[in-house]
């Protein structure tokens, strides 16, 4: 991981920074462009499981049974995007935040933050192969792997949590920082 860490920090520059928040916003409009409102059209506003809350066993089967074949179709294009989107934000966040972090603190040991956008998006790859297992093996129900969707759940959400208040931690703190520095 430390290989990983110092690799982003070496490529951050402000142009590669440029092209992952312009890829992962190409992805989310394919998501609320496209994607979600033709998966909500044909399930008469049923959401895809991924943007369920909360996710529960319960919740996990009333929507795989309630997915035709069309539906899965839509879920799979769905699927598609979602697996693209995790990587693209936690490249995007790392980058920022190592280009930020090298310009303000660069042997500080906040320095490792850039690796919590990845752990946030391989929880989130592992959710989605959740999901495609119980969507694609119903009606073969798998009771453990809904529970174990839940929990990754749980813990995607809590490093996505981290991840936020970093954002606002840094939109706050490095403007400061700079200004303080430009007046001395």
């Amino acid at each position: 991981m430390y290989r990983f860490q110092v690799w982003l920090f070496a490529i951050s520059t402000p142009r590669r920074i440029a092209y992952a928040l312009a890829l992962m916003l190409l992805l989310l409009a394919c998501f609320g462009l496209y994607l979600v409102p033709a998966f909500t059209a044909h399930m008469n506003g049923m959401m895809p499981i991924d943007l369920a809350f909360p996710v529960t066993p319960a919740v996990i089967r009333l929507h795989i049974s309630s997915y035709d074949s069309t539906a899965r179709m839509l879920y799979a294009q769905f699927l598609v995007i979602d697996c693209l989107y995790p990587p693209a934000l936690a490249g995007f966040l790392s980058l920022w935040w190592a280009s930020a972090l090298r310009a303000t603190q660069p042997r500080s040991k906040w320095r490792y933050l850039v690796l919590l956008p990845w752990a946030t998006a391989l929880l989130d790859l592992s959710e989605n192969a959740g999901f495609a297992l119980l969507i694609w093996s119903y009606p073969i129900l798998w009771p453990d792997i809904e529970q174990l969707v839940t929990v990754i759940r749980t813990a995607k959400l809590v490093a996505l949590s981290l991840s936020v208040l970093t954002v606002v931690y840094m939109l706050g703190y490095w403007p400061v920082v700079h200004y303080r520095r430009g007046s001395n």
